[in-house]
């Protein structure tokens, strides 16, 4: 669910800040015990050059906006991106287009293409052939039909 989206952006900057914190812990803990001149040197390396944080980041950003071929994998801004620049999302929003005016209509019985473009981030899924199912029933109430079912693919 969309609700997912949040949680996992949530969890990657609350991972982002909270290596931060960690990476500041460990310098203040280096320059405290630079007693020694080995400690002495490490402090400074780690100090003046911290070329290591910066390749934890690059990799923590690859992360960010890694893709998976799980569906519940595209809720990145890859995988907007990847609709939108593939056209999905355009035809999708056009077969959208064409039901509300078959909806809009003077056809009190309306029967509607099933989509054929389904980007995954606009489509959670269809209607039903089944004028009693819920989701049909609610779009019949909402556009004032008697019915609105999907003609079967047969």
């Amino acid at each position: 669910s969309r609700t997912l989206n949040a949680v996992k952006i949530t969890y990657l900057l609350l991972l982002f800040l909270n290596e931060i914190y960690w990476c500041g812990w460990l310098q203040q803990r280096l320059q405290k015990k630079a007693s020694g001149s080995a400690a002495r040197w490490l402090a400074n390396w780690n100090g003046a050059a911290v070329w290591w944080f910066y390749a934890i980041m690059g990799l923590e950003f690859i992360m960010i906006f890694q893709v998976s071929p799980n569906q519940a994998g595209h809720y990145s801004a890859y995988g907007a991106y990847y609709y939108v620049h593939t056209g999905e999302a355009y035809n999708f929003h056009q077969e959208y287009l064409e039901r509300v005016e078959k909806l809009l209509g003077d056809e009190d019985d309306v029967q509607l293409q099933p989509y054929h473009y389904k980007p995954w981030f606009l489509c959670m899924g269809d209607l039903s052939e089944d004028e009693n199912n819920e989701a049909n029933r609610s779009l019949a109430i909402w556009y004032d039909k008697d019915s609105v079912t999907l003609i079967s693919e047969d």
